[in-house]
């Protein structure tokens, strides 16, 4: 039998570790704001909004027709031994099935044992068929360099699956309660290159170093991390039921997509978010591009939309909401080079710098307030809708032109044509 090594468990430290804030003075994200309260995740299938809203923490206590502990663990053991030991390269820790497999082993797929938990650990060219965790209770995956080169499943009521350099070159589906996935390229394109899927009360994704192509989450909550060199070279896609949090960093190839209830994204540095940025969310919206980032269409609904541009070149196309409440554009230093739409509620649009913000047009049902400074507005300023109060100056080159129902402008007024 083989002796097991120990587990390889600094790259999934680096998950925990890394929450907070960036060098780049942008937040991280591997929180699960929507856990339970006494911070477990809930097994199987995500759940429903409203239970998401509603879900409490149950008793530690065991209710009367509670099997009794030590039983359960005795049960585990024996299920372990039974299914776990002589088979791969498993041994059993407890009732957990541990499968270690070192330089080059493991040629073929690594399937874990159903209804008990798996740990797997394959070291460099290890695991050259990819790993199947999707019976066990929980899982937890460590891929060395060119490790797990085939399809990668898992589920349970907790997934952490690491891949190194190179590894998991299939395509990944997490379907835990919660799933942690960290992929790091070192530079390969090849790690997580086929795809990351989770569905997942919380999910957590961390892509760096070129790794990751599409990267795609539904459930409760996502948080996609992607940073430097060409991280999610594919579409990123969070459809997480209440929050959706997304950090590009020089990363996010083509386009960012939300829906769910809030969307949060965070993008900074010339080639990031080179796709169009669409939020469909029903509630809150913020859209944060600085430094060269969001080079497509930046666009959001919902209830509310607030979209922040600072830098040349960011937001490079046009920027529109629809949202209903209150929609805030805020652009600065020489961005915004297309123009900047609002309908819906009301409207508050701030360009500052010249050559920012191309032109406004606000048909907002609500109130609409359009401030021009310094250069700004290169094109015409038009209002429609409810009331408008514009204010030019030193910018305002194109004039404005004000058919609201009421009307106050301030600075350069060429009138409407």
């Amino acid at each position: 039998m083989i002796k097991r090594a120990a587990m390889v468990t600094a790259p999934l430290l680096a998950l925990a570790a890394a929450c907070g804030i960036d060098s780049q003075g942008s937040p991280t994200f591997c929180d699960s704001p929507d856990a339970t309260a006494d911070g477990t995740v809930a097994d199987g299938p995500a759940a429903t909004d409203a239970s998401l809203d509603e879900a409490t923490p149950t008793s530690d206590a065991p209710g009367p027709d509670a099997p009794n502990d030590a039983g359960s663990t005795v049960d585990a053991i024996a299920l372990c031994k039974s299914e776990c030991e002589g088979k791969e390269a498993g041994v059993c820790e407890g009732g957990t099935c541990v499968i270690d497999c070192p330089y080059q082993k493991c040629p073929t797929k690594v399937t874990c044992p159903s209804g008990i938990g798996c740990k797997v650990t394959c070291a460099q060219s290890a695991c050259g068929d990819g790993v199947d965790c999707s019976g066990a209770t929980s899982c937890a995956i460590d891929c060395g360099s060119a490790a797990c080169l085939g399809a990668m499943k898992c589920a349970g009521s907790t997934c952490a699956l690491s891949c190194g350099g190179g590894s998991c070159t299939g395509p990944i589906d997490c379907k835990a309660g919660q799933c942690d996935v960290f992929c790091s390229g070192g530079g390969s394109s090849s790690t997580c290159g086929q795809g990351v899927t989770t569905t997942a009360r919380a999910s957590n994704i961390r892509c760096f170093g070129a790794a990751c192509k599409d990267v795609t989450c539904d459930g409760g909550s996502c948080n996609i991390d992607c940073e430097p060199t060409n991280s999610c070279a594919g579409v990123v896609v969070a459809n997480g039921a209440v929050q959706n949090r997304i950090q590009c960093y020089q990363a996010c190839g083509q386009d960012v997509r939300c829906t769910g209830r809030n969307c949060t994204v965070y993008a900074s540095g010339s080639n990031t978010a080179t796709g169009a940025v669409d939020s469909k969310a029903t509630g809150t919206t913020t859209i944060d591009c600085r430094n060269g980032a969001c080079t497509k269409d930046v666009t959001c609904a919902g209830t509310d939309c607030n979209v922040l541009c600072t830098g040349s070149g960011s937001c490079a196309a046009a920027v529109r909401s629809a949202a209903t409440g209150e929609t805030t554009v805020d652009c600065t230093n020489y961005a915004c080079a297309g123009d900047v739409g609002c309908a819906g509620g009301d409207c508050l649009v701030t360009c500052n710098g010249a050559n920012t913000c191309k032109g406004v047009d606000s048909t907002a049902t609500g109130t609409s307030t359009i401030d021009c400074y310094s250069g700004a507005c290169t094109q015409k300023v038009h209002c429609a809708g409810g009331s408008c109060a514009t204010t030019c100056v030193n910018g305002c080159g194109g004039g404005v032109c004000c058919d609201a129902g009421a009307c106050s402008v301030t600075g350069n007024t060429n009138g409407c044509p």
